[in-house]
């Protein structure tokens, strides 16, 4: 299978690529930059995040996984906040929107978010249907699921999975 990576050089994206590749199948990335840190097997592809991300010069994708954002694990700042959202919400609509046009279009897109979907509710007991909190990280993940789930609208299986805090 071909997968395209968003978010390669992240905490998990590095392990993604690298076991991706061990089993043997085909990776790209998009990045501003080529990564050294990944193994040069995965194909890099040139992204400006404010731009439309590159889809039709790579030939084939059967899937995308979307990792990247400006990091949660920082002082909420107005300014921060702007790109945390920005980096994901808006990121992941430029990302849809270039899967439209594209004549072989992948067949799943998984989208990270964030457990913070369920804002702070204790001990209670959540599960995937639990509703959304009402605070900052749970709106973003509720705008950010949504710009995920348009891509059903071209045919492709959306999955946004609820990542928690990574301790590695």
């Amino acid at each position: 299978m071909d997968y395209l990576i968003t978010g390669a050089t992240g905490f998990i994206g590095r392990r993604l690529v690298t076991q991706l590749l061990a089993l043997g199948q085909e990776v790209n990335y998009l990045g501003r930059k080529r990564s050294s840190i990944l193994d040069g097997r995965a194909a890099f592809h040139f992204w400006k995040p404010e731009e439309s991300p590159p889809l039709d010069s790579i030939s084939r994708l059967d899937v995308i996984v979307y990792l990247a954002g400006e990091p949660v694990m920082q002082r909420w700042t107005a300014e921060v906040k702007r790109r945390i959202y920005a980096s994901r919400v808006e990121g992941t609509r430029k990302l849809v929107s270039a899967i439209a046009p594209l004549q072989h279009k992948p067949s799943v897109l998984i989208c990270a978010s964030a457990s913070g979907y369920y804002g702070d509710r204790g001990d209670e007991i959540l599960t995937e249907h639990s509703p959304p909190g009402d605070d900052f990280l749970a709106r973003l993940c509720i705008d950010w699921e949504r710009e995920a789930r348009r891509a059903s609208e071209f045919g492709l299986r959306v999955a946004s999975i609820r990542i928690p805090v990574v301790l590695g």
